[in-house]
């Protein structure tokens, strides 16, 4: 996109980060956005941006509420809640094929964990339509792998072989399988997090010995604990080069949950031990940044990595 049209957005950005983040969700602070930059608003605009970030549930979440929906045009509502309900209705999709596929791995004694979108929907957010999943991430254990490939055949088709000794050693941590028929459900077995190659390797084995217990669909699963959680999401952004925004939006209500705050000498340990820091640390910079995520000054003196780093991401916001 043109440098004059990102000019343009800008203010879209600012107003749907402000509609979208942990903040929108506390009464007490009569949260609104902040219009005066976009009079008159284009609405297609933001709708754009929302959908672009897989945040629209979020955003017709936050309109619907009492103090805002006045000001929200009727068709924008309505289009908001068509795209909701679609999101809904594949996350229903998704976790009724879990429904049917937790038997097979209990029958052959597969433990597997719910990552990411899978695991944020059932514990973070308040209705499982608000986090859309483009596919469902679990936690696998190596050994498992050739029953999940008969298991999920041939309903499902890997989109490539299974890789070979050497490779799962090395460089491959994950294998998509899709469902060929409609709609067409993508799940992702990690064994890892990332490839062992990868100088910040995570020890899965600890998200094994801390994973917690959930219901779904009356069978139980496992969901890694939310200092785990979090790691997890820090890797994945850092991943992508801190581009997917979406998963900010994922990052912000765990960090800023009251009732379940997070450990930070347990991520701050854990970070150091398996060169996680400036991952974490870029990751609740933005977070903080684009969200407003309250973090303490000392956790980010705690984690700020070496000052050359440092000096380099504050262009990205103009500061000086």
């Amino acid at each position: 996109m043109a440098a004059n049209s990102q000019k343009q957005l800008a203010p879209y950005y600012n107003a749907l980060f402000q509609a979208t983040s942990s903040k929108a969700d506390k009464k007490a602070t009569g949260h609104k956005i902040d219009y005066s930059l976009l009079s008159p608003v284009d609405w297609d605009k933001l709708l754009y941006l929302a959908r672009n970030y897989d945040v629209i549930s979020l955003l017709y979440y936050y309109f619907k509420r009492p103090e805002n929906k006045k000001s929200i045009p009727a068709q924008v509502l309505s289009k908001l809640k068509i795209e909701y309900a679609g999101v809904c209705s594949l996350n229903m999709a998704y976790y009724q094929e879990l429904k049917q596929l937790i038997p097979h791995f209990n029958k052959h004694n597969i433990k597997i964990m719910l990552l990411k979108g899978a695991a944020m929907a059932q514990l973070i957010y308040p209705d499982i339509g608000l986090r859309a999943f483009g596919d469902v991430d679990l936690l696998i254990k190596t050994r498992d792998l050739p029953l999940i490939n008969d298991i999920m055949q041939p309903e499902y088709q890997p989109e490539d072989r299974l890789p070979d000794n050497k490779l799962l050693r090395c460089c491959c941590f994950h294998i998509n399988y899709i469902r060929m028929r409609a709609p067409g459900l993508s799940f992702e077995f990690h064994w890892a997090l990332y490839p062992a190659e990868n100088s910040a390797n995570f020890d899965t084995a600890l998200m094994w010995q801390e994973a917690e217990k959930i219901q779904l669909a009356g069978y139980n699963a496992l969901i890694p604990c939310r200092e785990h959680l979090f790691l997890h999401l820090c890797l994945h952004l850092s991943g992508h080069w801190f581009l997917s925004l979406k998963d900010l939006w994922d990052v912000d209500p765990l960090v800023s949950d009251p009732k379940h705050k997070l450990d930070w000498d347990k991520i701050i340990t854990l970070a150091k031990t398996y060169n996680l820091t400036p991952k974490i640390y870029y990751t609740i910079y933005f977070t903080h940044k684009l969200l407003g995520t309250e973090i303490d000054e000392k956790i980010l003196r705690q984690l700020a990595p070496c000052r050359f780093t440092h000096r380099i991401f504050p262009f990205i916001f103009d500061e000086e």
